[in-house]
């Protein structure tokens, strides 16, 4: 029979081909037509008792999916992938998976890499955030309507200045006035003008009229804060002292405010006697930065406060006060702007306190001993306006 193809090595119609007690086993499909080829499956048919009944030969191996890595053979204490029919023929194979170990690492691996992406994008939102909203974060606003400004400028008993209507500073009250001068108090980035009654009511002891400056933004003045804008404003403001008051005047700085005083003093062009600098910084990017290290804050600030760089070369007195404990502007800012001061000078240390309470807990000697030192340090009286 020419038209019968070989299977399993032999002549499926073959004379020695015929074995009555051969296991019964699957033909594979060949080029048979269908009708012989069920013929040969079904037993008990005249062509099935010719069929070769030995095992069907293994089917070849697929060629496996090329990897990165190389495939290793079966060990003990690998996980095995191996092709079912050649398990079931006994043939060696090749194991396609690698050790539980190295598994384990790699899949520990893959979501190290996208958490590190997650991350990765975070910190580049978080910086772009800062960027964005830097004014926001550098500046922090009370914002007040005008009748709830007056009416808590009329409990602590301020006085707008220099009229009813302009809210650009405040007159604090003080029984104690004995001498003409004026001591300009510039607070810092938090709060408002009416919120400094502590500070204020401590400045009373040099015996002048102590005014309480006002940001754009602040209370109920309009604007938007700003470096640049905060100081022009402040040297507006000194002029219009300089025009209306007489005596000497005296420019108080606490927090953000001694970065704001610095620059508007830079250069020695304002009639100013003597400066006074609460918790003051050396550069407000090296503070930000030393607080939030993992952030760019030098390439991200767009403007900077340098108080060092502001006063040097300064000729009017500058007495700096530090807290021991202060953590928003460390102590040791504050030393680095004293050291780096060239005119009259004197540091006071204010040991147990921090940014935000050193007001709470000095008393009255600090005050006394502050105000004999400033008004001695005094040598040039401002000339009266014409």
């Amino acid at each position: 029979m020419n038209g019968v193809q070989e299977v399993g090595g032999s002549n499926p119609l073959a004379p020695t081909a015929r074995r009555p007690d051969a296991t019964k086993s699957y033909v594979g499909p060949s080029s048979f037509p269908k009708r012989v080829y069920r013929r040969l499956n079904t037993p008990g048919t005249r062509l099935a008792r010719f069929v070769d009944r030995s095992p069907a030969p293994p089917r070849p191996i697929r060629p496996l999916r090329r990897t990165r890595r190389t495939l290793r053979p079966v060990r003990p204490g690998m996980i095995s992938n191996v092709n079912q029919g050649a398990m079931r023929t006994g043939d060696s194979c090749t194991d396609t998976m690698r050790p539980v170990e190295s598994r384990m690492s790699s899949l520990l691996w893959k979501w190290a890499r996208r958490l590190g992406v997650i991350m990765l994008a975070g910190y580049i939102a978080g910086c772009a955030a800062f960027y964005l909203l830097q004014d926001r974060l550098l500046y922090r606003p009370a914002q007040l309507s005008k009748s709830e400004l007056n009416r808590r400028a009329k409990q602590i008993g301020y006085k707008a200045w220099p009229s009813a209507g302009d809210c650009r500073a405040y007159l604090v009250p003080n029984d104690r006035v004995m001498r003409p001068g004026t001591v300009l108090l510039v607070h810092g980035k938090g709060g408002s003008a009416t919120s400094q009654t502590l500070i204020a009511d401590g400045l009373n002891t040099l015996g002048m009229q102590v005014i309480v400056n006002e940001y754009p933004g602040y209370g109920a003045r309009p604007g938007r804060p700003s470096a640049r804008t905060l100081t022009s404003d402040l040297v507006d403001t000194i002029r219009l002292l300089q025009a209306e008051r007489a005596g000497p005047l005296i420019l108080v700085g606490v927090s953000v405010g001694t970065g704001i005083v610095a620059q508007a003093v830079a250069g020695n062009e304002l009639p100013v006697d003597a400066v006074l600098l609460f918790t003051p910084f050396d550069s407000r990017r090296e503070s930000w930065q030393e607080r939030f290290f993992f952030i760019p804050i030098t390439w991200l600030m767009t403007e900077d406060l340098d108080t060092v760089r502001d006063l040097k070369n300064q000729e009017f007195p500058v007495g700096v006060v530090v807290a021991e404990l202060d953590r928003v502007t460390h102590p040791k800012q504050g030393v680095h702007l004293y050291e780096s001061l060239t005119g009259p000078k004197r540091l006071w240390r204010l040991r147990g306190t921090a940014h935000t309470d050193w007001m709470t807990k000095v008393d009255d000697t600090f005050w006394q001993d502050l105000a004999d030192w400033t008004l001695a340090a005094i040598v040039r009286p401002r000339p009266d306006p014409k």
